[in-house]
């Protein structure tokens, strides 16, 4: 009987056979397969460029990290090491709460500009990107940190260029700048020194009355507080300013034409206009108005060179039309110049391209192009009209 049962066992077992030996195959691969996985996992993951963390969803700390992530921060062992740690104290708390509202799936994810603190001391702008994810029914936290170096120095490279082209127009409009001071101060000079010469007079003769005396002081102070006040527009307007305010655009081109009208009266005979559509909407700006000032300068003083080329007596003319349309104001400059030669429409905006010859610096347009698009979010084009140029503007509105 015992007999019978082993032989039943083994013919049994021999039936089997193959099916068995078809599983050991079939485990054999799948343990193949997943070494494999796991080899090109662990591949890609040391082999990112990106600095990559695992952290623990319960208390911040560090489970892996791949290779750029040890380079980046300096260190050999990272693990259980408490990741807050290497951000700098005012980036703590807010990561933190980041990293909460993560675990409370309020977010599903975050990224987070910021810089880390390597071993050596040394800050390293980065970005962190998180989200959270389930490994082995465990919460972790999964961040992907990218240096940001490379960006943030050229940011500060295009700003100092933009500062420097910014400057560059200014002071290729100081000579004229100058010119309008003198021709301001000329008329109260001369009533001065009129007025300083009969005091004189009136007190040699000793006929000098108490209220003359005081007629006289009081218009030495009217001239002396219009000239005060010239130079204190010319000041505001050459002083670099990056504070944001709020201002009326017809108000801050008015201030322009007012500062440039003296030359026009001086050397052109060239009228300014400017008209306002009403809607009924809030007409106020909020941004750079000192920047914005030097765009309109630009595309005035341009307008009249044109107008001048026209001879001494042609009436120029310079129409500005502002309108309000929802969020965004749109502007137009518009000559009677004759326009630009249309070859050179397309090059108009470029650094140093100019039509003017040895007289240009190719710069006032490339600098009201850089503060329209990047301090007011807007756009400037150009285009030849029945009469003459005329540059159109976009600005967009900013909540103050």
């Amino acid at each position: 009987m015992e007999q019978e049962s082993m032989d039943f066992m083994l013919g049994k077992e021999r039936e089997f056979a193959p099916l068995i030996h078809e599983l050991e195959n079939i485990l054999q691969d799948e343990v193949k397969n997943r070494l494999i996985s796991e080899h090109h996992y662990q591949q890609l993951f040391h082999s990112a460029n990106d600095a990559i963390f695992l952290l623990s969803a319960k208390n911040f700390t560090i489970l892996r990290a791949n290779l750029s992530a040890h380079t980046l921060l300096g260190i050999d062992n990272i693990y259980r090491l408490d990741f807050l740690q290497f951000l700098q104290q005012n980036d703590q708390e807010t990561f933190r709460a980041h990293l909460h509202a993560l675990c409370a799936q309020d977010v599903q994810k975050f990224t987070f500009p910021c810089s880390i603190r390597a071993q050596n001391h040394a800050l390293v702008p980065v970005e962190i990107s998180a989200h959270l994810f389930k490994f082995s029914e465990e919460r972790n936290i999964y961040l992907s940190i990218r240096d940001i170096s490379m960006q943030v120095t050229l940011q500060k490279e295009r700003d100092y260029s933009r500062a420097l082209l910014q400057q560059q127009s200014k002071m290729a409009s100081m000579g004229e700048m100058v010119a309008m001071i003198a021709h301001q101060w000329r008329q109260p000079l001369n009533v001065l020194m009129l007025e300083a010469s009969n005091l004189r007079e009136l007190w040699h003769e000793d006929c000098l009355h108490e209220d003359e005396f005081e007629q006289y002081i009081d218009s030495f102070q009217r001239q002396l507080a219009f000239m005060n006040q010239t130079i204190s527009d010319f000041q505001k307007f050459f002083s670099p300013s990056k504070k944001k305010e709020s201002f009326h655009l017809r108000a801050l081109i008015e201030s322009v034409c007012k500062l440039v009208e003296p030359f026009f009266v001086l050397r052109s005979n060239i009228q300014v206009r400017i008209t306002e559509e009403q809607n009924g909407e809030a007409s106020s700006l909020f941004g750079y108005a000192n920047e914005l000032k030097q765009v309109f300068l630009v595309l005035i003083q341009n307008a009249r060179d044109a107008i001048m080329q026209k001879g001494e007596h042609f009436a120029g003319e310079i129409l500005i039309h502002i309108a309000q349309r929802g969020a965004q104001w749109h502007i137009s400059v518009e000559d009677n110049g004759g326009g630009i030669p249309p070859n050179a429409l397309p090059q108009i905006f470029e650094p140093y391209f100019t039509t003017k010859g040895e007289r240009g610096t190719g710069i006032g347009l490339t600098t009201a192009r850089m503060i329209v698009e990047q301090s007011f979010g807007g756009s400037i084009s150009v285009r030849n009209g029945a009469r003459g140029a005329c540059f159109e503007l976009i600005l967009q509105g900013e909540q103050e």
